[in-house]
């Protein structure tokens, strides 16, 4: 699907929950990083939703924004004025397809039905009291790509993330997490950091970003340049 027929996709509402995960590259390095966000519907031709974590806090009340950036903002409040803000987490900033200034957005992964619905729960439940609201570090984390990543979490959905989105791993400046059903090994520094699980993936990571990762349940490779994953198969 190119961009002109999901441009006229988020123009039509959706009869089933529906959720779509994007990324757009960042600017002057989106070669090597990617920010990711969700745009949602919950069906029964429900308007689309776009959720995200951003750099700046309560944007839409911010009065110093690059005029390029304000003007885009401004420009989507007037076809779709339900906005809001909870202070880094922002609630229909852009445009679905909008990109964030790197290159055009594109989509990484969707779910409709009944895991649609366990995202589109979470998203709204960890809305006004997400944990890391008032923070926000671009680099190891908490930044967008830690809030997609805890999204996942909460809605106890299986996805893939690239290994360009920088800050997916993030629980902290050292994390070490071990379970044996299923057996999984986590180990996160701000340097080096590994995943190993026998049902899920493995990865080996380098400054925040995935170096080298495998993903079995999708049949990914993860790489740390440009869309992050290789499909393996069809």
């Amino acid at each position: 699907m190119n961009n002109q027929q999901q441009n006229e996709l988020y123009k039509q509402s959706s009869a089933v929950p529906t959720v779509h995960l994007r990324a757009a590259p960042i600017p002057s390095i989106g070669f090597l990083a990617l920010h990711l966000y969700f745009v949602v519907s919950s069906g029964q031709h429900s308007k689309w939703e776009r959720w995200e974590v951003w750099q700046h806090k309560n944007v839409f009340s911010r009065r110093n924004l690059p005029r390029k950036k304000a003007n885009k903002i401004s420009d989507y409040r007037a076809i779709n004025p339900r906005q809001e803000a909870y202070g880094h987490l922002h609630f229909n900033l852009m445009h679905p397809l909008s990109g964030v200034g790197g290159g055009p957005s594109f989509m990484v992964q969707r779910w409709s039905g009944e895991a649609a619905e366990k995202f589109i729960a979470a998203i709204h439940k960890h809305a006004e009291n997400y944990i890391s609201r008032n923070r926000y570090l671009v680099w190891l984390g908490p930044n967008s790509n830690t809030y997609i990543a805890r999204i996942i979490n909460y809605a106890g959905v299986h996805a893939s993330l690239p290994g360009t989105a920088i800050g997916k791993d993030w629980e902290g400046i050292f994390n070490f997490n071990f379970s044996l059903d299923p057996w999984r090994l986590i180990f996160q520094t701000p340097l080096i950091g590994v995943k190993i699980s026998l049902t899920e993936d493995l990865e080996l990571n380098l400054l925040g970003g995935t170096i080298l990762g495998i993903n079995f349940r999708f049949q990914e490779l993860k790489f740390p340049l440009g869309r992050g994953i290789i499909k393996l198969s069809p």
